[in-house]
């Protein structure tokens, strides 16, 4: 009966995160970033900074990077926009080196076909669902920006009141120990995960000026950025190195040899490098980080992705405090 009642609940608590995602996704990533930023608020406020004015400060740095970032789409995507016949033509003549050895190409090449094409760009069906996501997007963001100011604004008040909270001085000093490792967790967990991910970003950017790709700034910044976002991310950048390579360069092997060089960089990055750091300092298995990784990434989308390894190293905090393990010899 407990096995039932526990099953019924992780049931209904799922669903509840699903139907509640509009709000409980940016509400849930200003706390984990307000848990990442209390203890550099708190060694300013021993300095006179208040914690008003820095949380104004971090609303607005991350409006300057939320506005940088939109100028800097802004180019790329007109001039594609602009192109797009011409892109169209490019990727159509790599394919024509194909069609008749490749299947899949042959029907590729099909779509736009010599004196037709019909592989037509309807902006008007683009826009809409742009539209339809970026509706909510904008409301999130709202709620998130207002969450995590007050979050850093009254954090204080808020730890002392979750304390509070339990009964007895044990149970209050295991909550501020919780909490305090949790912090330093999630602080540690972002700074390693920012160096590895600036080291791809630059190792990337460096690669492609020397392949004579354009803007290797420009994608090797968007290589440290979407590398936050596990699988999902380095899929990203790799479909786009192709339709840039396509458009590029002459050939197709020269078009896949840059996907194909960032496939082997994120693979020795993803396989080698963060799960040792990881792994070896947040006591995390792979098969764990993977399934958290599955999890949020389907219930979240991208968002629940990137938020997926700190859940789970904010679990693993929680768990080893409440359910403290016994150290056990077991026989070989």
């Amino acid at each position: 009966m407990q096995v039932a009642i526990v099953g019924i609940f992780l049931l209904l608590f799922i669903a509840f995160l699903d139907l509640g995602r509009a709000i409980l996704l940016p509400v849930v990533a200003a706390v984990v970033m307000g848990a990442v930023l209390e203890p550099v608020s708190r060694r300013l406020q021993r300095f006179g900074v208040p914690r008003l004015l820095f949380a104004t400060g971090v609303i607005g740095v991350l409006l300057a990077v939320v506005y940088l970032g939109l100028v800097l789409l802004a180019d790329p995507i007109g001039a594609a926009v602009k192109d797009a016949p011409a892109i169209i033509a490019a990727i159509k003549s790599r394919f024509e080196e194909l069609r008749d050895n490749v299947a899949a190409i042959r029907y590729l090449h099909g779509l736009v076909s010599d004196g037709e094409t019909r592989l037509n760009l309807d902006f008007a069906s683009l826009v809409k669902p742009a539209l339809v996501f970026l509706t909510p997007a904008l409301g999130q963001l709202v709620v998130f920006f207002a969450t995590l100011f007050l979050f850093l604004v009254d954090q204080s008040t808020l730890r002392q009141r979750l304390i509070l909270l339990f009964p007895t001085r044990a149970a209050r000093l295991r909550a501020m120990h919780m909490l305090r490792d949790i912090n330093e967790s999630l602080i540690r967990y972002i700074g390693a995960v920012t160096i590895i991910n600036f080291g791809v970003g630059t190792v990337t950017g460096l690669g492609l000026y020397l392949l004579q790709f354009p803007n290797p700034v420009f994608w090797g910044g968007a290589a440290f950025i979407c590398n936050f976002i596990p699988y999902i991310g380095p899929t990203f950048i790799v479909a786009s190195f192709l339709i840039v390579g396509l458009i590029t360069y002459p050939t197709i092997g020269q078009a896949l040899l840059v996907p194909g060089l960032f496939v082997c960089l994120t693979t020795i990055e993803g396989q080698a490098v963060t799960p040792n750091v990881i792994g070896h300092n947040f006591r995390t298995s792979a098969l764990a980080a993977f399934l958290s990784l599955a999890f949020w990434a389907w219930l979240w989308g991208p968002v629940g992705a990137f938020l997926s390894l700190p859940l789970l190293i904010i679990a693993t905090v929680v768990v080893g405090h409440l359910l403290p393990s016994k150290r056990l010899d077991l026989p070989e």
